[in-house]
């Protein structure tokens, strides 16, 4: 899912096309400002561009001689038009020459509003990303390491996130680690929570964030940018849960999932038993219940001993 999305980032960070495509956001800006050209040009000068079209085949005595045209006062009457033989004439290429200014003037214009929109938007997000690491930094507490990312709890956050691009960590919301009640995480929960961001880093999701960042302040006009990139962020989720989502459900429904070399993950039946509360230190019954169990494999028992 990595790979096709990079096809997208290719796409839009080498904007040109070797195919020729009859819609995009590129041909709709160009026939605006080409509309807009034509309503704006004056009626006259396009009649008279066209008059000055019509071929003479006879000479008029007094108008032709030396090298073309000479300026004359002789006159044309051409529908409700007339006007005068000679360097005062509008031509088709003038006409041209004043149509190409305007649109040009008109690309500028458009050129110009991109820019500053690009600039302010980018400087937005770095300004943002700045002061949202400086408050990190001053309110996280160390937690744990993971691999070369370490792990930090902070009070003013609500979802476990990985941050940072050159010096990326892992970040928990402190209730989690240390909340007390329904609210603190079990060690098992804040594993499966640590693991999951730790996976987005080996994926290079803190990367593909920066890319995102800088193609948003490119292309903030296109509407299929903003689409893409809710889209990758949606997919970069789901490539992580799509492995645990496959597994739980096949346990759910009695089966076993097994990976050579890694292990295999099956459940096992508990029948009904008796035991003590922990903390009364009574006698309890037991209800039967369906755990879950994973058995390592040996090419991951090697590994882990070597």
């Amino acid at each position: 899912i990595y790979a096709l999305w990079f096809v997208v980032l290719l796409r839009f960070m080498i904007p040109v096309n070797f195919i020729s495509t009859p819609f995009s956001v590129g041909t709709i800006i160009s026939d605006i400002v080409s509309t807009k050209s034509k309503e704006n040009l004056p009626k006259e000068d396009v009649r008279q561009a066209v008059e000055t079209e019509v071929k003479i085949d006879s000479p008029i005595s007094g108008v032709m001689g030396g090298e073309g045209i000479q300026e004359q006062t002789t006159e044309i009457q051409g529908g409700s038009t007339v006007f005068s033989l000679g360097s005062s004439i509008p031509t088709k290429d003038s006409v041209q020459a004043e149509s190409g200014t305007e649109k040009g003037s008109y690309g500028l214009f458009l050129v110009g509003i991109w820019l500053l929109l690009s600039a302010l938007l980018l400087v937005w997000f770095v300004i943002s990303n700045v002061n949202l690491m400086r408050k990190l930094k001053r309110k996280r507490k160390f937690f744990a390491k993971r691999g070369k990312v370490p792990v930090y709890a902070v009070s003013f956050i609500k979802n476990p996130c990985l941050y940072g691009f050159f010096h990326p960590v892992i970040y928990l919301p402190e209730k989690l680690v240390a909340g007390g009640g329904e609210a603190e995480a079990s060690a098992e929960e804040l594993e499966q929570m640590i693991t999951h961001e730790y996976v987005h880093y080996r994926h290079g999701d803190h990367i593909w964030a920066m890319f995102r960042m800088f193609l948003v302040s490119v292309y903030w006009f296109n509407p299929f940018m903003w689409l893409a990139v809710s889209l990758s962020k949606k997919d970069a989720e789901k490539a992580i849960a799509a492995y645990t989502d496959v597994v739980s459900e096949e346990l759910v429904n009695g089966g076993k999932v097994q990976l050579v070399g890694f292990g295999t993950f099956e459940v096992v039946e508990r029948p009904e038993r008796e035991g003590r509360n922990p903390k009364t230190k009574e006698r309890i019954t037991v209800a039967a219940s369906r755990v879950p169990k994973f058995k390592a494999g040996k090419a991951l028992k090697d590994k882990v001993n070597a």
